[in-house]
């Protein structure tokens, strides 16, 4: 057990110099790239295979019916799917595992946001802390009661 604190780690700084060298498999294998957002410097790429986004799904699909989540649900995705982000193609792929319906919104715009909520329904949404609050701030703000919608669920990405 002793010997457990001399082993070297990975840290990011090590996987943003040589991101490339922790690559396990051919890169004939690889369907899919998803990156950090590089906030902090380099971004890190994250190279997956059909094998690592079956298990992404199942991650996702076991997270979601863990918290109550349905196939009766439809769930509207207030993050993106683009700009290489993991959690928002984990989250699509664990809802279409489900079998939920999924509106994808995106973020931001919180007229859209509830217009959308209004016209389609959807019985949960899913998106970041921070934009959760903003949009609470704008029903507030514009006689929105978030009560009067069918939304019963939110579901937080941390």
């Amino acid at each position: 057990m002793a010997d457990l604190s001399s082993i070297p780690v990975t840290d990011k700084e090590d996987l943003q110099q040589r991101n490339k060298d922790f690559l396990c498999v051919p890169e004939n294998k690889v369907i899919e790239y998803a990156s950090t957002s590089g906030t902090l410097g380099t971004p890190v790429t994250i190279a997956l295979t059909e094998n690592d986004l079956t298990r992404l799904a199942c991650n996702e699909y076991g997270s979601f019916v863990c918290a109550g989540g349905s196939a009766g649900d439809i769930y509207q995705l207030m993050l993106t799917l683009d700009r290489q982000f993991m959690a928002g193609i984990a989250y699509y792929s664990g809802l279409r595992k489900l079998g939920a319906g999924i509106i994808r919104l995106g973020p931001g715009v919180p007229s859209l946001q509830w217009e959308t909520i209004f016209r389609l329904k959807p019985t949960a949404i899913v998106g970041v802390p921070s934009f959760i609050l903003k949009l609470i701030r704008f029903a507030k703000d514009n006689h929105i009661n978030p009560n009067s919608s069918s939304v019963k669920k939110s579901y937080l990405h941390w």
